[in-house]
């Protein structure tokens, strides 16, 4: 097997080399879809006129391949994918012309050659400022309380719907009260094993505190993934 990153031969003798991209996506791109994003950055890398390596048949596409899924409503600052291209340009350049194809609420954090591979993310961190009626300085107790307990509830699957203990999956979780704003950190798994939305926590909130249960106009919740990690929570991977 040929490390990630190398050029190597396929057996048409078509060369590439892959690249990784570490990126923001915010603002109100957090809306758009995971099909859309595709779209997006197809288009993005035409515009940053790189050496794109297609695949072959009847339909040639550049070969993309995305990180950990985003949620339609998550911001994220860790964004990742993988592209490979058919000659070697340093990552500086790559990087320039990058920076100067995204839209303005993307930006380019990182690009480098990969030696890992996305199976091995296991876990990701999030942060929630949440602004809605009750919260006050003793929220963050009331929060940390809930989910410190066996916390049951009915997660929707491929195979259906599945009862778990919410608690008991996360890694990590601090919050803390700061000018009127719920601030949450949060660590959770997000391996192809077990996968927890944050917004499990959020409806949990609301259900058990009473959270964001007013006036949709007046509350909100600002979600953001901070992180992508290895199985324990700590490695960030790379």
């Amino acid at each position: 097997m040929v490390p990630a990153g190398e050029m190597i031969t396929t057996p048409n003798q078509t060369h590439y080399v892959t690249y990784r991209i570490r990126y923001t996506k915010t603002g109100n791109l957090k809306y758009i879809s995971h099909l859309d994003l595709l779209r997006t950055m197809q288009r993005i890398l035409l515009r940053a006129e790189l050496p794109l390596w297609y695949t072959e048949g009847f339909n040639p596409q550049p070969k993309l391949s995305f990180g950990l899924p985003l949620s339609v409503g998550c911001e994220s600052v860790c964004e990742y994918i993988d592209i490979r291209l058919t000659r070697l340009l340093s990552c500086e350049e790559v990087a320039a012309r990058l920076s100067g194809a995204f839209p303005r609420e993307m930006h380019v954090v990182k690009v480098y050659h990969p030696e890992t591979k996305y199976n091995t993310i296991g876990s990701a961190g999030y942060s929630m400022e949440i602004r809605s009626a009750g919260v006050d300085a003793e929220t963050p107790e009331k929060v940390k309380a809930l989910f410190s307990h066996e916390l049951m509830i009915e997660k929707e699957t491929k195979r259906g719907s599945k009862t778990l203990d919410l608690s008991a999956t996360i890694l990590s979780l601090d919050a803390r009260f700061e000018d009127g704003v719920l601030k949450i950190a949060t660590v959770l798994p997000a391996s192809n094993d077990q996968y927890i939305n944050p917004e499990l926590l959020i409806s949990a909130m609301q259900t058990h505190l009473s959270l964001l249960c007013g006036n949709p106009m007046e509350e909100s919740c600002e979600l953001t993934r901070t992180e992508v990690y290895l199985a324990d929570g700590v490695t960030v991977f790379a």
